[in-house]
């Protein structure tokens, strides 16, 4: 056999799966279970809690596999799990309830309804910070701090306290009302201001506005359950075994306390399928509903592209035959999504107790087992005008990072190129991959495989190109783009060179080759490189441990002393070379420490401008 024709076969042969169809959708409900149940297997999860539903049934609402392994407890409808972020749903519904009864508009300011509390917007004259910011995500805030993100008192914290907790995120990044950036804080806030204009606690106003009109009655918000007779254990699984992850309380409030049973959300997504009624009675109005389903704050929103994060509520399974409202949530030991389709009349919950666990291919198999027997929208298409997308050609930065402290690393890595060939959008990643879009209208682009648009070409307030999709991104210059990058990483090069290339050295003065003049500077480069080296590997194995990340233990003080000696290591190695600069007999070897001393400092100056030199996770 020819090796064109040997290489050719093979090539089709790896090829096939690539172009294999999706096995069939199931059929029946329990050709959906049993496929659910092989997929569990796969993915290692233990149980699941699962509500299917349509506006007038409950198709499916018993839960799958187990609750509890070591109590041999299988899952039925009334295991709670943890929900995390779909709380979020729950305070926008509160909020919108309050307004309704005249105590607030959302669109009020944040000062004004809440002088007491201290944040930071150094645009506040002109983009103040308002109510409809937190429930949109478009504060600017920063997300949680390590050290506020648990309740580490074991008392049940009141809205005062997770406000108190969480002060050092409440400071503006960017114009508010500009961009999304999920940030937990303003839901603490929303939290504050639910129990402030209620008079309630926010437990007890929730309770009263929600979960009892809808008949949700295992439903609660606790941080510290009295019992845990009715609770699914979340697990992880590592080394071929699964382990108990404790039930972690997170300074949360309604931005993701959520304790429900599938039996609750299977009512809670019937509610939304029939626009806020409860068999003839009104909960919500179908209008208050309706206005949590779009996006109103961002630029996006003002261009015409309002299909993002609503209130407490977004649209998801945008690549899928239909797209559907809802939101989804993490939080230790769990991973949970809720969904529903008016259009379909039909919704699910799911929430699994192994969150390492990948629930794409069971929401996959969900999704299209309620499609059968509807077809699909087409989705939209219009030529591109070359002409009026040649501003938006060319090189963008990442401007909305979630976490500020991990910035640094997300600009460098999410940056991008943009292109067009036709009508087609090539958005070009830094660091590898390229997606493809395809135009809607009006400089909106959906996904070549999705059904609406995610993205949009637009001009800020000052005339800059902006594009808005997954994040906000700003244009910037060819030369710019690449020179913060290959500085970065040229400097990471040679400066993590240093290290063996001082071992080498050390090899070769034993064998009285080299003199020993280089030394003190080689020396301190391999400090400041081992320690950098060290300290990537520290951090690494802290941010795995959330838990104990916030605190001052062996991990986070490791972490302060190796980021500390690399930086006085890297920025002492400048002036040491300058002092034994004339004692280096070779020229090669001086440019050489020169160049590594530069990275080195460049690095340490980098990394202490976004606070990792001296880096203490306790206070963060």
């Amino acid at each position: 056999m020819r090796l064109t024709t040997f290489f050719a076969m093979m090539g089709l042969l790896l090829a096939a799966p690539l172009f294999a169809q999706k096995p069939a959708a199931p059929k029946t409900l329990p050709d959906l279970i049993d496929s659910i149940k092989v997929e569990m297997e796969k993915a290692h999860i233990p149980g699941m809690l699962l509500s299917i539903v349509s506006a007038d049934s409950v198709l499916y609402d018993q839960g799958v596999g187990m609750a509890h392994i070591a109590q041999n407890r299988p899952l039925d409808n009334k295991q709670r799990f943890r929900l995390g972020s779909i709380t979020k749903t729950f305070a926008a519904l509160c909020i919108l309830q309050l307004e309704k009864e005249g105590k607030f508009k959302i669109t009020d300011k944040l000062s004004d309804l809440a002088p007491e509390i201290a944040f930071t917007n150094s645009w506040e004259a002109t983009h103040p910070v308002r109510l409809i910011h937190l429930l949109e995500h478009t504060s600017g805030f920063d997300d949680m701090h390590f050290a506020a993100f648990y309740v580490r008192d074991k008392n049940e914290p009141s809205a005062q306290q997770l406000l108190e907790r969480h002060s050092k995120s409440l400071y503006t990044r960017w114009k508010p009302g500009t961009r999304m950036s999920y940030a937990n804080p303003g839901y603490v806030i929303i939290t504050y201001l639910i129990e402030k204009y209620s008079g309630m606690s926010f437990h007890d106003y929730a309770k009263q506005t929600v979960l009892s009109p809808l008949g949700m009655t295992e439903a609660n918000f606790l941080s510290f359950p009295p019992n845990f007779t009715n609770y699914a254990q979340g697990y992880a699984y590592k080394e071929d075994k699964f382990e108990e992850v404790p039930f972690y309380a997170v300074n949360a409030g309604l931005a993701g306390a959520l304790n429900v049973d599938g039996s609750d959300m299977a009512r809670f997504i019937q509610m939304w399928l029939n626009n806020g009624k409860v068999g003839d009675k009104e909960v919500f109005p179908a209008q208050l509903l309706q206005r949590m389903e779009r996006t109103t704050t961002t630029l996006a929103a003002e261009k015409g592209l309002d299909n993002a994060y609503g209130l407490g509520l977004y649209h998801m399974f945008y690549g899928k035959d239909f797209h559907y409202l809802g939101h989804n949530g993490g939080i230790d030991g769990f991973s949970s999504t809720f969904a529903f389709n008016r259009e379909l009349g039909l919704g699910f919950a799911l929430s699994i107790n192994n969150p390492e666990a990948d629930n794409g291919p069971i929401e996959d198999l969900i999704l299209r087992f309620l499609a059968q027997g509807h077809t699909a929208p087409t989705p939209a298409y219009q030529a591109l005008d070359a002409n009026a997308m040649a501003p938006y050609l060319g090189y963008y930065e990442y401007r909305s990072p979630r976490n500020q402290i991990l910035y640094f690393m997300e600009s460098i890595a999410n940056g991008m190129k943009t292109s067009i060939k036709g009508d087609t959008l090539y958005l070009n990643i830094f660091g590898g991959g390229t997606e493809t879009f395809v135009h809607t209208g009006n400089l909106k682009f959906r996904k070549i495989e999705n059904n609406s648009p995610t993205l949009i070409a637009a001009m800020d307030e000052n005339g800059k190109p902006v594009i808005s999709a997954r994040g906000y991104y700003e244009k910037t210059s060819a030369l710019a783009y690449w020179a913060k990058r290959v500085s970065i990483l040229a400097a990471l090069l040679f400066g993590v060179i240093a290290l063996p290339f001082a071992f080498f050295w050390f090899l070769l003065r034993l064998a009285r080759k080299k003199p020993k003049t280089a030394w003190p500077v080689l020396l301190l480069q391999a400090l400041s490189a081992l320690s950098f080296i060290v300290s990537a590997a520290l951090l690494s194995v802290a941010f795995n441990d959330l838990f104990n990340v916030g605190l001052v233990n062996g991990k986070t003080l490791s972490v302060f002393i190796c980021t500390s000696v690399f930086g006085l290591a890297a920025w002492i190695g400048l002036p040491l070379l300058w002092r034994y600069w004339s004692k280096l007999n070779s020229r090669a070897l001086r440019i050489y420490l020169l160049i590594n001393a530069l990275s080195l400092a460049y690095l340490a100056t980098f990394f202490a401008m976004h606070g990792w030199i001296g880096m203490r996770l306790w206070a963060f």
